[in-house]
């Protein structure tokens, strides 16, 4: 009888191991869902500003990159540092000249602050994957915050109106 209740209580350990060791291996995977529960105001370009920024290939392709990013695909921001900041320095350089004003500026250094963070957070070993998780969404409202202003500025210039004389 002794020997049933000490199998009983073995199996029942060894269930809560089994299920504490699935819990622990998936708070150490970036998972798409973990990135989508996030929950803010995502803004898109209007048809204005794409049609603005179609020849600014820089934006264009960490737009797409960003969308890689909900779907837990980070190879673009874990990779070199130096080819990273190349292609920043690149994105500043490259701005549209009617775009180019100091709210946009802001808000793209803001994304670049967010994107190097996230950088560091992917490819350190120590950092838990709960800080990449808070990291990426960072980054996502920070693009979000870029498309306003610029759909912002593209909106004021559109309805200029000029001071009465």
């Amino acid at each position: 009888m002794c020997f049933v209740l000490f199998l009983q209580c073995e199996t029942k350990q060894s269930q809560s191991e089994d299920a504490s060791a699935t819990t622990e291996k998936q708070s150490t995977t970036l998972t798409a869902k973990a990135i989508n529960d996030f929950r803010y105001n995502e803004y898109i370009l209007s048809k204005d500003t794409e049609e603005t920024v179609s020849n600014w290939d820089e934006f264009l392709e960490l737009s797409k990159h960003i969308e890689f990013l909900k779907t837990a695909d980070v190879t673009f921001f874990t990779q070199d540092l130096v080819t990273l900041q190349t292609f920043l320095n690149n994105m500043k350089t490259n701005i549209p000249d009617n775009i180019n004003t100091k709210p946009v500026n802001a808000r793209l250094l803001v994304l670049e602050t967010r994107i190097l963070k996230l950088h560091n957070d992917l490819t350190l070993d120590n950092i838990a994957v709960a800080e990449q998780v808070n990291s990426i969404q960072e980054l996502l409202v920070a693009s979000s915050n870029l498309n306003f202003v610029i759909n912002k500025k593209l909106e004021l210039e559109d309805y200029d109106i000029g001071r009465p004389e």
